[in-house]
């Protein structure tokens, strides 16, 4: 898992933490220190920082703000837009791109989207251009709807090996500490190829009666999985593929090639709007992060810096601490810098049902 790493500059990001200083519940239960919470009244130091015996404080804990920014994973959605995708009813781009509208509404706050679209144009079998349509960046759900309300489908051929190169060049030049993916979104089989070798008829043609036009029409599948394997292993990018519509079983090998030569294992076949939507669902879920790494000196003056003076909470409601992930429904503190949502708290933090991951410092953790 990759970490998340709190900065003090407020910045317009996929994932934010707000830490304030407020009023907080005492508990019981260890820190990563070895201590207790204190909820007794003894003599030694309490909520109010005073070392009397007493629990109270005259001001109790002012609310400070404190935005900061995570590093949620960048994903580009690579959209196929070739004519067969106006085919279906509705039509499999109909269905994909009211999909794709969902999910990235749904994952905005927890994953970095882009989108690319190919082929470019009408011209047969054109690649996309360098720059996506709608180029990775925090919250950009509304950006991508806009962009795939006003395309449609259709280009020429399914130009596959030359649209992962170009989507992977765009992804390299992202010079963060994001893990990168690419999610790819097709309703046929690799064609397009540059490969001088493939010619009819002596080549596999994608054409679904078998007839072979021109060389464009032979099936692509080396190239392309010569492509998924350098971008995975050279590039550190993994492509997900998701298989649109109703003729894609046809390739089912061709398709497992790709994603597994990208390092995702096996292709989602997609022959419907459920199917699709749970794929991508399972895609991106298993995308999002829930390690999160504190820098104690970015935080603003007088803002406590005691691992032990923590609370947690998801969309408002507290996540309480959970040492060693007992019961799975809290946080743990993997080291006195790095926090671990649980893993039910991971699983509605990574499908998107809690939205928000929120902190506050200075006041006893609420614990499990």
């Amino acid at each position: 898992m990759r970490l998340f790493c709190l900065r003090s500059v407020v910045v317009l990001a996929a994932l934010c933490l707000i830490l304030t200083s407020q009023g907080c519940e005492e508990d019981t239960g260890s820190r990563p220190d070895g201590s207790d919470v204190d909820t007794d009244t003894d003599s030694d130091t309490d909520v109010d920082g005073d070392s009397d015996s007493d629990t109270d404080s005259s001001t109790g804990c002012d609310e400070i703000d404190f935005p900061v920014a995570g590093h949620p994973p960048d994903m580009l959605i690579m959209l196929d837009r070739s004519l067969s995708m106006s085919w279906g009813t509705p039509s499999y781009w109909s269905t994909v791109t009211s999909a794709l509208s969902t999910v990235t509404t749904q994952m905005d706050s927890q994953i970095r989207f882009g989108l690319m679209i190919f082929p470019e144009g009408s011209i047969q079998c054109t690649p996309p251009s360098p720059m996506p349509v709608v180029e990775i960046d925090d919250t950009n759900s509304t950006a991508i709807s806009t962009a795939l309300g006003a395309a449609y489908p259709d280009g020429g051929g399914t130009p596959t090996t030359a649209a992962l190169e170009v989507g992977a060049a765009y992804l390299s030049s992202i010079l963060d500490a994001s893990p990168k993916y690419i999610l790819l979104a097709t309703d046929g089989a690799p064609n397009c190829s540059t490969d001088p070798g493939l010619v009819c008829p002596g080549c596999v043609s994608t054409q679904l009666d078998g007839n072979c036009w021109t060389s464009t029409d032979c099936l692509d599948d080396v190239m392309a999985v010569d492509i998924a394997q350098d971008i995975h292993t050279l590039g550190g990018i993994d492509i997900f593929v998701v298989g649109v519509g109703g003729v894609v079983g046809e390739w089912d090998t061709t398709m497992d090639a790709i994603a597994n030569a990208g390092g995702t294992g096996a292709y989602y076949p997609a022959g419907d709007a459920t199917a699709l939507q749970n794929a991508l669902a399972i895609i991106t879920a298993g995308t999002v992060d829930c390690t999160f790494t504190i820098n104690w000196d970015d935080l603003a003056e007088g803002t406590s810096t005691d691992p032990n003076l923590v609370n947690l909470f998801g969309d408002g409601d507290v996540i309480p601490y959970d040492e060693g992930c007992l019961s799975g429904n809290g946080w743990q503190w993997l080291d006195n810098e790095t926090i671990e949502l649980c893993e039910q708290i991971c699983d509605d933090y990574a499908d998107g049902t809690i939205s928000t991951i929120t902190a506050t410092f200075g006041c006893e953790t609420i614990v499990e």
